[in-house]
């Protein structure tokens, strides 16, 4: 691939957006010409005094889609993330959205944002109304099978799997959309881990421009949609799981659901809670400890 040089003027606001942007990956200069630079494998921005605006790289052509509409700044893009890796119960979804321009308004009165920033009633009141909206795909990863791949060894890292399951999202929306500009996932590792990931599970129909970006959530609206798509879907299965034990079953990791784990682990034996946990976890190690104590 060619290198790609883009260049455009920009006002005050425009520029203090790109600089906030682009902080994660901000790199010092000398030169007195430039007021901000950020640097990436891909691509490069330098902002200079007289407000120009110079994007180059490999993949430079989706950075100036990003800012190429100087009133706007809609622009159509695939965002892609997941929910679920850090909480012992529950599955591990992950979700990816295709927004067009289109859709910008409609999603933006709508209060679309990161799905951190939103209560779980905010959520189930959103996600079905952005999914008529927008085409999406979902993946969910059930506890049990879960468990199974992590049991393999070969595929025992949490990262290999999210890596899997983003690129499979984003090809078969790519695929099914004939969408051909960029692809964005909330950053959790590098760009070439992702790949090694992926030659590791040997997968094929790979999309080569994916790109990676750090709380990507508050910047992508895309990305945004799945993140409340995903949490969506991850609060009907706490809830199903709820329902089929009789007991409130709880996000995150923390001492409340270790009591409630051992609860299970008592009612049903150690073995059962692999179909509502990620086995994995620290979690289990301590509650092991406290049925062997009795």
């Amino acid at each position: 691939m060619y290198n790609q040089v883009y260049t455009f003027k920009a006002d005050e606001a425009k520029i203090s957006k790109m600089i906030e942007f682009y902080d994660y990956c901000h790199v010092t200069t000398t030169d007195k010409n430039i007021v901000f630079r950020a640097a990436t494998h891909d691509f490069s921005i330098q902002i200079y005094q007289n407000n120009t605006v110079l994007i180059q790289g490999l993949k430079a052509i989706n950075e100036y889609a990003i800012w190429y509409n100087i009133d706007t700044d809609y622009f159509s893009h695939i965002g892609s993330d997941e929910v679920g890796t850090g909480d012992y119960f529950g599955p591990i979804i992950v979700c990816a959205c295709l927004v067009k321009d289109t859709d910008y308004d409609y999603l933006k009165e709508l209060g679309v944002k990161d799905s951190k920033e939103l209560s779980d009633k905010k959520i189930i009141e959103l996600a079905p109304k952005i999914v008529k909206r927008v085409k999406c795909k979902i993946s969910i990863l059930s506890n049990t099978k879960y468990n199974e791949i992590y049991s393999s060894q070969k595929y025992s890292n949490l990262n290999k799997m999210k890596a899997y399951l983003h690129n499979f999202l984003i090809t078969k929306l790519k695929e099914e959309t004939k969408f051909e500009g960029p692809a964005i996932v909330d950053q959790f590792c590098d760009k070439e881990l992702f790949y090694n990931y992926l030659k590791d599970y040997k997968a094929t129909n790979i999309t080569n421009d994916i790109d990676f970006y750090i709380k990507a959530e508050n910047k992508f609206l895309a990305v945004a949609c799945a993140s409340i798509i995903a949490r969506y879907e991850f609060l009907k299965r706490l809830d199903d799981m709820s329902k089929k034990l009789n007991k409130t079953i709880l996000k995150g990791a923390g001492a409340e659901v270790d009591a409630l784990a051992l609860a299970i682990a008592k009612e049903h034996g150690i073995d059962a809670l692999k179909e509502y946990v990620k086995f994995n976890f620290e979690n289990t190690k301590k509650i092991i400890k406290q049925l062997e104590k009795k």
